[in-house]
């Protein structure tokens, strides 16, 4: 709240402002479209990833009707008044910025939704202190993001943003050598370079989204790059967080079995796992269980855990892998240092009037 409050006036103190000469009308059946198609989307994915059910009417008419949903919504887009100007993402640099955007925050919010379970569930940290070990993450992109512009100017947004994502890439993969025991000092570091990397990117592709668009379009373009930023972070969450419930399951397999109740919440996640472990150990404790049944928790945890771990390197593993497509798509579309130096916009169809770099 504090930073909220005084970034409000500032923001109007020191932002320009843009208006379009044509502002178009609130347009409440692609909004509509868009948020049940997004959302149908995600639960499907959560849903399959959680239940292990691919094939099941529930998850196959989630997604379907999503993707349906959302391609009606791009459809719906192409009239006059729509809420979405897809002219937008006939520039290359616009379009490749906006992915490598979406495509940081898909690593960012995926990879720390695991490492929250990492830290508390297998490290034993509490919530506090779990995200106070995040802070390196932070401390990167402060570093980084303010310097965007000079970086931009230096050497062009092509090499800062596939810098970056590579950047990305390398912190996120090699969490798959991160073990229920590493030191936290790695950790720590891995954080921090991931930091830095995602300051390299989501600014300066940023700028870069913004400098292909006229200054009247500035809201629209603001917009879809906001909205891309917020999809790429849920989709991150879902995906990733289908990934490591799959792999979770496939860790933890039968072990499970000496839950006398709850059994399929614990194959779901070590959550699950843990809460169930709970009552059976209050049960024992109570008297209601035999206290031979000790051990087996003891293995029960200990076999989450290492399921768990495994599991965080598949994720590491495949946000590696979607990182390193974001930063080809930012070498192959993203304008150079030549085109930066000169003001060039690298886009002929546009009629915006090239401004000069300071």
């Amino acid at each position: 709240m504090p930073f909220v409050v005084l970034g409000l006036p500032l923001l109007l103190w020191l932002i320009p402002e843009s208006r379009d000469p044509e502002p178009k009308r609130l347009d409440p059946i692609g909004v509509l479209l868009s948020v049940v198609g997004l959302t149908a989307l995600i639960y499907g994915i959560i849903e399959g990833g959680k239940n292990g059910a691919w094939g099941t009417t529930e998850v196959l008419g989630s997604l379907s009707g999503g993707i349906a949903l959302i391609a009606l919504f791009i459809w719906t887009q192409r009239r006059p008044g729509a809420s979405l100007d897809l002219s937008l993402f006939r520039k290359p640099a616009f379009s490749a910025g906006t992915a490598a955007v979406a495509i940081t925050f898909f690593a960012l919010m995926g990879l720390m939704f695991v490492l929250t379970f990492y830290l508390q569930a297998v490290r034993g940290y509490d919530p506090l202190e779990a995200g106070a070990y995040m802070i390196p993450l932070s401390l990167g992109l402060l570093l980084v993001a303010p310097r965007a512009a000079a970086i931009v100017r230096r050497v062009g947004a092509k090499a800062a943003v596939t810098t970056g994502m590579l950047t990305v890439a390398i912190g996120t993969g090699s969490f798959m050598w991160v073990e229920s025991d590493t030191s936290m000092w790695p950790v720590e570091v891995l954080l921090f370079v991931m930091g830095i990397g995602m300051g390299a990117v989501i600014a300066p592709a940023t700028e870069a989204v913004m400098g292909t668009i006229p200054r009247e379009k500035a809201g629209a373009g603001s917009a879809v790059n906001n909205t891309v930023r917020m999809v790429g972070g849920a989709l991150g969450v879902a995906i990733m967080g289908s990934v490591l419930s799959a792999s979770y399951r496939e860790g933890i397999g039968d072990e499970v079995a000496i839950l006398p109740s709850g059994q399929e919440e614990a194959r779901e996640s070590i959550g699950g796992t843990f809460a169930a472990a709970e009552e059976l150990v209050k049960a024992i404790r109570q008297g209601r269980l035999p206290m031979e049944g000790l051990g087996g928790v003891s293995h029960l945890l200990n076999t989450a855990r290492d399921a768990f771990v495994d599991s965080m390197h598949n994720v590491a593993l495949w946000t590696m892998v979607v990182c390193g497509i974001g930063a080809l798509v930012a070498l192959l579309f993203l304008p150079g240092r030549e085109s930066v130096a000169r003001g060039v916009n690298t886009d002929t169809t546009s009629d915006r009037v090239p401004t000069p770099t300071r």
